[in-house]
């Protein structure tokens, strides 16, 4: 056991490997999470033909949940602005608006947008609801104008003060949102292969497997001990990041509903983190040096990750390359990972578990097979 904790020890005890197997990937979901959570607020051209008491506080309420700028009553000015996304929807307020609500009636405002999102959805329900409640208002003072004012304004100010609030995601979107996680994940694991090829080239350019032969140690054990010391690293690391995100992310993520869920989870990672292992030694065990390794672990890394999904959806590439993607471990580790976060079990996964474990035990296989001419 002694190459095994040798290896753990030149692993553990330098800074910068932790901050690549650790720190990059939750560094990289903080960042992804802040940008597609950050609440951005909706641009609002207001038009304004009743200039009333009534609209300007109805007006004031909106700017809780939107930025509101004043447009004069003319339709070309309007859709260009909303065309050129200056603005993302325009309300407009009839003439004798406060007028008709005093005297009982409901009248209604004009709403204009290029298209309806989720983020315009609070919005427009917002402005229906005060209008709504503010007819019944006039309709209970029965035209008396102070009156109705008062009970607008406590109505506005009091406990049924609306609140702006984003939709909670869908367990679609959260599930995405655990997939494109596992993406960045991946970058993590796809470091593996270069502590694989790393500390392997650097045992055969100082001799050390050449000493090693002088003691009882086969080579089948001295590479069975680094494959083991990798695997650790690689158990490590899945179990701190999947189980730490989601308390980072104050329950803005989560990888399944359920524990059993989340170890499943953990054990795909650790299958696809094997492969990521197994490349990295059958390169350590044909390369001369570092150099050559380097070069294609370089060479290897970005397409895979790219290919796969880990950088951007595949929906994005073209047809072709969305293809191509089909053939490498990463695509088959995210595809995997989304059928466990949908319940569906391991089971479901088999395909692409057992295309990741095929792998895997092939490269494996070849490396402790193969003999190079350095006898390493």
């Amino acid at each position: 056991m002694t190459v095994l904790l040798n290896n753990l020890k030149r692993i553990f005890l330098k800074p910068i490997n932790i901050v690549l197997m650790i720190v990059v990937p939750i560094v990289l979901n903080l960042m992804f999470i802040s940008i597609f959570n950050a609440e951005q607020m909706y641009e609002v051209g207001i038009i304004d033909l009743d200039d009333s008491k009534l609209t300007a506080s109805i007006i004031e309420e909106m700017k809780i949940a939107a930025n509101t700028h004043e447009y004069e009553n003319d339709d070309a000015v309007i859709n260009s602005a909303l065309i050129n996304s200056t603005i993302n929807m325009a309300i407009r307020f009839p003439e004798n608006y406060a007028e008709d609500m005093i005297n009982g009636k409901c009248p209604k405002v004009e709403i204009y947008a290029v298209e309806e999102n989720t983020d315009s959805v609070p919005l427009t329900m917002l402005v229906a609801a005060i209008g709504t409640n503010c007819g019944e208002i006039g309709k209970l003072c029965d035209g008396d104008e102070d009156k109705f004012y008062d009970c607008v304004e406590d109505y506005l100010e009091g406990t049924f003060q609306t609140e702006y609030n984003n939709f909670d995601l869908s367990k679609g979107e959260q599930i995405e949102r655990a997939v494109n996680s596992l993406g960045y994940l991946a970058m993590g694991m796809m470091f593996l292969m270069s502590f694989a090829t790393t500390l392997l080239l650097e045992d055969k350019m100082s001799r050390v497997y050449s000493r090693i032969l002088t003691t009882p140690t086969t080579r089948a054990s001295y590479l069975l001990q680094h494959l083991l010391s990798y695997v650790i690293v690689a158990a490590v690391q899945v179990v701190l990041i999947i189980s730490l995100l989601p308390v980072i992310m104050d329950g803005q993520l989560s990888f399944g509903d359920s524990f059993g869920v989340t170890l499943q989870v953990m054990l795909v990672t650790l299958i696809f983190a094997t492969a990521c292992i197994a490349i990295g030694l059958t390169v350590s065990r044909f390369s001369k040096n570092n150099v050559v390794a380097g070069a294609f672990i370089g060479l290897v890394n970005l397409p895979v990750l790219m290919l796969g999904g880990c950088m951007w959806p595949r929906d994005l590439m073209p047809e072709g390359l969305q293809r191509v993607g089909d053939f490498v471990p990463t695509t088959w580790f995210l595809k995997a990972a989304e059928e466990v976060l949908y319940e569906n079990g391991l089971g479901a996964a088999w395909k692409e578990l057992a295309l990741l474990g095929g792998l895997a035990a092939i490269l494996i296989t070849v490396s402790f097979l193969v003999e190079t001419d350095d006898k390493c």
